[in-house]
């Protein structure tokens, strides 16, 4: 049997999965009858409060940090498509601002792909382009649609939709979109 959760799982729908010293937290195995429901993590992105929380996050014994978002879609990101999700980086910022990750940790970000009947795959990038690119796009964004929402020329949607189920995807001529800094290519405009 393949295993689902990350190996040196910390977090798992944001509930701590093992204790400061590595000791695993039996809460789902006990007869107290109590159950125990994902917590989101709470920040500000753009000015404006986010809630949300990764699948799983852990911590392996050298420090890296991996955030791992389960997905049931057909649709597979690339490693490079990975480093530049929007829905990955929230988590980042997230997980930065609530203490699991700290500054200049080493942090990769996936998707874990369930199938039923088939071992689940995992599919990595590292955040390398995170500070530069990816992280001012999302500041920018949430500031923009926090505007938008006060000025209410906004519609009231629930979270960001995951670059799995863009059209951008699948679109032809999604490459003349791209910022310059992608691909090696430049944005003609037209």
């Amino acid at each position: 049997m393949s295993q689902v959760v990350l190996p040196h799982a910390t977090l798992v729908e944001g509930l701590p999965v093992c204790w400061p010293d590595g000791e695993v937290i039996h809460r789902f195995d006990g007869d107290d009858g109590v159950q125990e429901h994902y917590r989101l993590l709470h920040g500000v992105i753009g000015g404006a409060h986010v809630v949300g929380v990764p699948d799983q996050f852990g911590v392996n014994p050298s420090g890296e940090a991996w955030i791992s978002d389960n997905k049931v879609t057909a649709s597979h990101l690339s490693s490079e498509e990975l480093g530049y999700d929007n829905q990955l980086a929230g988590y980042y910022l997230l997980l930065r601002q609530n203490g699991w990750i700290g500054e200049g940790q080493p942090t990769r970000v996936g998707h874990c792909y369930l199938k039923e009947k088939e071992p689940p795959r995992h599919a990595w990038s590292d955040i390398s382009c995170y500070e530069q690119i990816v992280l001012p796009q999302l500041h920018d964004h949430f500031a923009r649609l926090k505007a938008a929402i006060a000025s209410g020329s906004f519609p009231r949607v629930l979270g960001l939709q995951p670059a799995a189920f863009s059209s951008c995807k699948f679109c032809g001529v999604r490459r003349a979109c791209l910022p310059p800094h992608r691909h090696g290519e430049r944005a003609t405009g037209q």
